[in-house]
């Protein structure tokens, strides 16, 4: 439950950031990929929770479990 809950508010994070991209406008209207820096560090920050859960020296540091696509689809929906 735990691995859930970080990785549902490490999704919503990112989508905020992707969201983030204009004062005035949201991402239906202004897509994210005129800031690719902001795309990059979004990957980055996935990519690196990714190796949280799945590389088992650093699951068992942060205390993580890795997720089924059982759980993945919880996190998205």
């Amino acid at each position: 439950p735990a691995t859930i809950a970080l990785s549902v508010l490490v999704t919503i994070e990112m989508f905020n950031a992707l969201n983030s991209v204009s004062e005035n406008q949201s991402m239906l209207t202004m897509p994210p990929f005129v800031n690719m820096w902001l795309i990059g560090a979004v990957m980055l920050s996935f990519a690196l929770h990714f190796a949280i859960l799945y590389i088992p020296f650093f699951a068992s540091v942060f205390g993580a479990a890795p997720l089924g696509w059982g759980e993945w689809k919880i996190v998205l929906a």
